[in-house]
C-alpha cells in the first residue's frame, strides 16, 4: 500500500466526520412546539432521519469518487471501499445526530475534541507506542480508527476477518447512537409536554 493510499485511508474519515459536524450544527432543532406535539416519536425520528439519509448517501458517493481520483486508490477496489464508506457515513451522522437531538450548544466542542483524539491515536498515521498509554488504549476503539484500519485492510489486501470486526463496529455504532437518539427526543417530548401543561394550568 502506498505512502498516498495510507494517508487517505485517514485523511478521508476525518473529513467524513467533519462534515457530519458541519451538517448538523447548521441543522434547526426541534422547537418545544414540535417536541409537544401529538405527532409519535417515530414521526419526528423519521422526518429527522430522512434528509440526514439524502445527506449520507450523496456524501459517501463524493467521497468515494474522491478517493478513487484524488486520493490514488485503484477503481479497481471500489467494490472494497464502496461499503466501508458508506457505513463510515452513516456511523458518523448516527452518532452527531445522537449528541444534536441531545444538546447541540455542546456539538461542536465534543466533537471537535473527540477528532483531536481519535487523529492521534491512529495507527496509520503514528507508531503507537510513542502515545501516551492514553491514546494507546483507545485506538482500536474508535470510529475514524475503524474506518481507516478498515480502508487499510482492504487495500493492502490483509486479513478479511479485521475489515468485518471494523465494519461491525461501526454497523453497532450506527445502531446504538440511533436508538439513543430516540430514547433522548422521547425523553425531550415528555419534559416538553410538562412544561406545556404547567403553563395551561
Amino acid at each position: 500500500i502506498s505512502f498516498q493510499e495510507t494517508l487517505s485511508s485517514a485523511l478521508v474519515p476525518a473529513g467524513m466526520w467533519l462534515v457530519a459536524l458541519i451538517y448538523f450544527l447548521v441543522l434547526p432543532t426541534y422547537s418545544s412546539r414540535v417536541l409537544s406535539s401529538t405527532a409519535r416519536t417515530t414521526t419526528l425520528m423519521r422526518r429527522a432521519a430522512q434528509p440526514v439519509a439524502v445527506m449520507v448517501a450523496s456524501w459517501s458517493v463524493l467521497v468515494t469518487v474522491l478517493l478513487h481520483t484524488l486520493g490514488g486508490v485503484s477503481w479497481s477496489m471500489l467494490g472494497a471501499t464502496a461499503p466501508i464508506i458508506t457505513l463510515t457515513a452513516l456511523a458518523l451522522a448516527s452518532l452527531h445526530f445522537a449528541v444534536w437531538a441531545w444538546n447541540p450548544r455542546w456539538l461542536a466542542p465534543l466533537s471537535l475534541g473527540a477528532l483531536i483524539i481519535q487523529i492521534v491515536s491512529l495507527r496509520s498515521l503514528l507508531p503507537i507506542e510513542i502515545l501516551p498509554t492514553i491514546y494507546q488504549a483507545i485506538a482500536g476503539f474508535t470510529p475514524l480508527g475503524w474506518a481507516s484500519e478498515a480502508l487499510i485492510v482492504s487495500l493492502s489486501g490483509g486479513d478479511s476477518s479485521r475489515i468485518v470486526a471494523a465494519l461491525g463496529a461501526l454497523a453497532a455504532l450506527a445502531i446504538a447512537a440511533f436508538v439513543l437518539s430516540a430514547v433522548i427526543v422521547r425523553s425531550k417530548r415528555s419534559l416538553a409536554t410538562r412544561d406545556e401543561v404547567r403553563l395551561a394550568a
